[in-house]
C-alpha cells in the first residue's frame, strides 16, 4: 500500500492467501467509504488507516517508550521502525516536532528482484512456484508460519521418494501441499533431545506410523530444527540492518504474531543471533500481542484528539 495520508492508502498488490480481482492502485479507504455509504444505516468516521505491523509498533510504545522496531511474525512477515523526517527525501511538509515519522518496510517482499535467489534451495523455488503470488514476497516465504511448514514437508517427501525415510512409503495426507504447517513444526520442536512424543503424534497424524523408525524420528526433528534455526538467523539478519540504522545502544522490539508467540525456541533463537550481530546494542524484545488491534486504536484516539486541538486552535484565532 502507498500511503499518501494518515487516512488514504492507495493498494499496490494483495499478499499471501489473498486472490482477489480489483482494487490495486485505489484508495482502500475510499473504498471502504464507498462500501458503508451503499450499505446504509450507519455512520463510520475513518480517520486513519494502518498495518498490522506499524499498529505493533504503536502498541510496543505505549507498553515501552524506548520502542524503535515493530514485526509482525506470523502467516506472514514484516517491520516498520521510527525514521527521523531529515531522511525522508519524500517529506514534502515543515519538519516541525515530532520530527518522526514510522516506516512501514514490508520487508516480507525483500528479494522479489531476485538478489535473494543465490541462496534459496529448490524447496524455496517449489513453494513460490505453488504459492498464490509467484515471485512476490520472497522474503518471507524462507521463514514465515505460512510456508516454513511446506518447506519441511517437500524435504520429506524427497528424502521418502529416495527411500531414506519411512521405508519409502507415502501416504496421501504427506503428499497433499500445504498439509503440514507451521505448528507441526511447534509442536516437533516442544520435544527435547530424550522425549520424542509430540513428533511422532504429528507423524501418526500423517498416517505414517507404522512405518517410522527411530531414525525416521530423529530426522524429522532434525529437519525441524534447521528451517528453524534458518529462519531466526534470516529475521535477526532484517533486525540487525535497522538496529545498526537506528544507531541507540538500548531499544525495544515489539512482536505480535502467532509463530513468535507459539513456536517454543524460535523467540530465543532470533535474540540468540541477534546478539551475535549486534553485540554492542541491549535489544529487548516484548510480545505485543493484538498489536495490530491496539495500536491501531491508539492511532486513531491520537488523530482524534490531534483533530479536536485544530479545530480548537482554529476556532480560537477566529
Amino acid at each position: 500500500m502507498e500511503q499518501k495520508s494518515l487516512d488514504s492508502g492507495y493498494l499496490v498488490t494483495w499478499t499471501k492467501s489473498f486472490r482477489v480481482t480489483g482494487g490495486v492502485g485505489e484508495d482502500a479507504v475510499q473504498n471502504l467509504k464507498d462500501a458503508i455509504q451503499r450499505r446504509g444505516g450507519f455512520s463510520v468516521n475513518i480517520v486513519a488507516i494502518l498495518n498490522d505491523t506499524t499498529g505493533t509498533l504503536m502498541a510496543g510504545s505505549y507498553l515501552d517508550h524506548q520502542c524503535q522496531i515493530g514485526m509482525i511474525l506470523g502467516t506472514g512477515s514484516n517491520a516498520s521502525y521510527v525514521e527521523n523526517l531529515e531522511n525522508i527525501d519524500k517529506w514534502t511538509d515543515p519538519i516541525d516536532d515530532p520530527k518522526q515519522v514510522l516506516i512501514d518496510l514490508e520487508w516480507g517482499a525483500f528479494g522479489d528482484n531476485g538478489v535473494l535467489d543465490f541462496m534459496k534451495s529448490e524447496y524455496d523455488f517449489e513453494v513460490n512456484k505453488k504459492s498464490n503470488h509467484v515471485n512476490s514476497f520472497t522474503f518471507e516465504k524462507l521463514f514465515s508460519g505460512m510456508y516454513m511448514g511446506e518447506v519441511v514437508r517437500l524435504i520429506l517427501l524427497k528424502l521418502i521418494k529416495e527411500r531414506l525415510m519411512f521405508k519409502g512409503q507415502t501416504t496421501d495426507k504427506i503428499t497433499k501441499d500445504w498439509q503440514f504447517t507451521t505448528k507441526c513444526i511447534s509442536d516437533i520442536m516442544a520435544d527435547t533431545e530424550n522425549d520424542s512424543r509430540q513428533t511422532r503424534h504429528v507423524i501418526e497424524e500423517f498416517d505414517l506410523g507404522h512405518v517410522t523408525s527411530d531414525d525416521d524420528v530423529a530426522i524429522v526433528k532434525y529437519l525441524c530444527y534447521l528451517v528453524s534455526v534458518r529462519a531466526a538467523k534470516l529475521i535477526a539478519a532484517g533486525l540487525a540492518v535497522l538496529i545498526t540504522h537506528i544507531k541507540k545502544e538500548q531499544m525495544t522490539i515489539a512482536v505480535d504474531g502467532s509463530m513468535y508467540e507459539h513456536h517454543p525456541t524460535l523467540a530465543k533463537m532470533i535474540k540468540d543471533e541477534l546478539h551475535m550481530l549486534c553485540p554492542n546494542t541491549q535489544a529487548k524484545f516484548i510480545l505485543a500481542k493484538d498489536g495490530s488491534g491496539r495500536g491501531a486504536a491508539f492511532v486513531a484516539a491520537v488523530a482524534c484528539k490531534q483533530s479536536q486541538l485544530t479545530h480548537t486552535n482554529v476556532y480560537k484565532q477566529s
